[in-house]
This record gives C-alpha cells, structure tokens and sequence, in this order.
C-alpha cells in the first residue's frame, strides 16, 4: 500500500477503494493532512484493466459458454467489482504540485 509522500504513513486500504468508487477523489493523509490525487498512469491502468476484463467476459466468456443477457451481466458485473478491490495495491497517489 502506498504513504504519504510528507510523513511517510500507509494509506488506509479502504480510503483508496473509495476513491477509486468515487471518479478518483482525492486522499487526504489521517495524520498530517496533506492531499494526494491518483496520477494519471494509475487511472489510466484502472481503466483499462476493468474494461478489458469486461470485455473479455462479454465477448469471449458468454458466447463459448451459451450465457443469457441478463447472466453474462451479471458475470461481468461480479468480475469487475472483484477486481476493483485488489486495485488499491497497485494506484499510486501524488502530492499535486501547485502551479506558479
């Protein structure tokens, strides 16, 4: 899990899942207040990542396995939300640099 760039605290697993639930809302460290937003190569990943595996259930997955609408939905679904939680290893935050 990723720390604050100033004090060196962990990120608390949850708060990162629900930045990413929430269109990548910026953290604000527990212990020394200092905002960190996602970089942009982590929202990039997350992106892609999810809509890859989406796709490969709907396109691949559902045809060879004979899958209804409503259940290859359902499996996309339940994939996506799986891999959503494993996410928060792997984003990385940054403290944004303030424009002079």
């Amino acid at each position: 899990m990723q720390k604050c760039e100033k004090c060196g605290r962990s990120f608390r697993w949850k708060d990162v899942l629900f930045s990413i639930w929430q269109s990548y809302k910026p953290i604000t460290c527990s212990h020394c207040n200092t905002k960190h937003t996602i970089n942009f190569t982590s929202k990039f990943i997350v992106s892609f990542v999810i809509l890859l595996l989406a796709l490969v259930v709907i396109f691949y997955l559902a045809p060879a396995n004979g899958w209804s609408k409503p259940a290859t939905f359902g499996v996309a679904l339940v994939v996506v939300f799986c891999i959503t939680f494993t996410l928060p290893t792997f984003v990385r935050y940054e403290v944004p640099t303030t424009k002079r």
